[in-house]
Parts: structure tokens; C-alpha cells; sequence
């Protein structure tokens, strides 16, 4: 591994939080952060937990026993409740002793990893650019907004694992497997993910601008809002399927699409009764929208 890299550097992202919206996450100390600024009462949730708030004369207020705490704006005040109640500082010093594992080598990494399989492993905000982690076990690893761009990444498994807001532009995927993996937000520009396993992916707002795609797998891949101009795929993307029948007998096998945006879609196809659904939500909804534009009947 490369011994210029300074591990140890803070995560970048405290301070640069914008407000936050309903639309979309956002991330801090590697926790995601989901609110709802303009609901009432407003609404915020931090990696999954419901956060009672209210909004008392202009400023967001969260009370905690006799202690209270107040912010003209969501995101700061969802920074100061992570910093006390999610013990940020402790967090940080768990993430040193995780990021001083991954330091040593391969073998090394990997047999912590064995004997700790309750662990996972925060390596939130990590700078790995250009590291070579070629089959390191980073599966459930917190890697929310790590630096891993330039980096060899070849049949590393990140399994499960948090990516949201990664950097990995121009990182060398080559069978990588993001089984299951978050990928909200992750900048993938001209990365090479030749034949990585993309089973279960939450992609959102994922960025494929210039990346390889060629013989990925992909089954059960949720797809929304992605960027993907410029996609190399010099092999067809291979869907994975296994659908019951009407009959109740089981259809398996693969299907060669060569678009990633309509692969979710065509899953759909594949399994006749959610295409049923699909199909009935869509004509009713079309129904509703074309009465709104109908014109009035005229009176007599």
C-alpha cells in the first residue's frame, strides 16, 4: 500500500452542510441525515432514528431531558445533536483505530475482519485516493464520503456497505461487489466497473458519466435520477431473474439489456404480477390526470 497518504486527516464535510430539504439526504461525522424542514411539526431523522423537534419563533428547537438546544437552521442544529448525542468526538477516535487497521496489509485487514464480524468498520470520510484494496473485506464498512478516487479496487468486496457521497472517479472496480451497497450520491465518473456485481444496488442521484459497465450483473437494482452520459458498455448488462409464474412454478435465468436506466424496468416485465400492479397504478393515475385536462361538459 502506498505510504504517502496521510490517514489521519478529519473528515472534510463539517461546516459545508447546506439546509437541508426534503429532497434528498445529506451526511455528517458518517451519519446520513433525512429531515423535513417546512412540515409541521418539522421533521428530521438521523441514520434511521426519528428526532422530535419543533420550530418555536423562527428557530428549530430539540429538547433532551432538562437540556435544550436551538438553530435558526436544520442543518446546524442536526450537527450539534450529532456532536452531543451521537458522541462525535468518540466516533472519530473509533474511525483513527479502523483507519490504523486498514493501514496494515492485506492479509492483515483481512483476519481482523474474520475475527471481528460484529465490527463495522467506520471509515466515513476516509482519504484513500489512489490506494491499492485490491480484495480487502470493506463489507458494511461506513465509507460515507470517503476518498477513494484513482484507486484499485479489483474484486474488493463492499457488501452491504454505506457509499453514499463517496468519491470514486476514475477507481479501478474491475468485479468489485456492491452487492446491496448504497450508492446515493456516489461520484463513479469514469470508473471501471467491468463484470462488478450490482445486485441490489440503491443507486440515486449516482453519478456513471464516462464509467465502464461492460458484464455487469445486476438483480433487483433500484435506479433513480442517474448521470449516465458518456457509458462505455462493450458488453451487455446481465439480469439476474427468478420469478414465480402464475402457475406457482419458479422461472430463472439471465437477460441481456444494454441500458442501465430501463434495467429496473425490465425486472419489471420479467415478473408478471408487478407489472400487473405497475401497469394498473399507471392507468389510474393517467385517468386522474387526464380529467384534469378534460373540457367542462357544456351546459344545456
Amino acid at each position: 500500500m502506498q505510504g504517502d497518504v496521510n490517514m489521519n486527516t478529519p473528515p472534510r464535510s463539517s461546516g459545508k452542510m447546506k439546509e437541508l430539504s426534503r429532497f434528498g439526504a445529506s451526511y455528517y461525522a458518517g451519519l446520513t441525515i433525512e429531515a423535513d424542514p417546512d412540515s409541521s411539526p418539522p421533521k428530521l431523522a438521523i441514520d434511521g432514528h426519528r428526532i422530535p423537534i419543533e420550530k418555536v419563533r423562527g428557530s428549530f428547537v430539540y429538547s433532551e431531558g432538562a437540556h435544550s438546544t436551538r438553530s435558526r437552521t436544520l442543518s446546524a442544529l442536526s450537527k450539534r445533536i450529532i456532536d452531543i448525542s451521537w458522541d462525535r468526538k468518540k466516533r472519530e477516535e473509533i474511525r483513527h483505530a479502523h483507519l490504523a487497521e486498514l493501514r496494515k496489509d492485506l492479509d492483515s485487514w483481512n483476519k481482523w475482519r474474520r475475527d471481528h464480524p460484529e465490527i463495522r468498520p467506520l471509515l466515513f470520510g476516509a482519504p484513500l485516493r489512489g490506494r491499492d484494496l485490491t480484495n480487502f473485506n470493506l463489507c458494511n464498512a461506513n465509507l460515507i464520503e470517503a476518498d477513494l478516487r484513482d484507486a484499485t479496487l479489483i474484486d474488493t468486496n463492499f457488501h452491504e456497505a454505506n457509499l453514499g457521497g463517496a468519491k470514486l472517479n476514475c477507481a479501478d472496480l474491475t468485479r468489485a461487489n456492491f452487492c446491496r451497497t448504497d450508492l446515493y450520491e456516489t461520484n463513479l465518473s469514469k470508473a471501471n466497473l467491468t463484470r462488478a456485481n450490482l445486485q441490489g444496488t440503491q443507486l440515486a442521484r449516482t453519478n456513471f458519466s464516462g464509467a465502464t459497465l461492460s458484464g455487469c450483473t445486476i438483480y433487483g437494482l433500484s435506479a433513480w435520477n442517474l448521470s449516465v452520459e458518456d457509458v462505455i458498455q462493450e458488453e451487455k448488462l446481465r439480469i439476474l431473474y427468478r420469478v414465480q409464474q402464475a402457475n406457482g412454478e419458479w422461472d430463472e435465468g439471465e437477460f441481456p439489456v444494454q441500458d442501465l436506466e430501463v434495467a429496473q424496468f425490465v425486472f419489471l416485465l420479467l415478473d408478471n404480477t408487478r407489472i400487473n400492479n405497475l401497469f394498473n397504478e399507471m392507468t389510474s393515475k393517467a385517468v386522474v390526470i387526464m380529467g384534469r385536462f378534460l373540457p367542462k361538459a357544456a351546459k344545456p
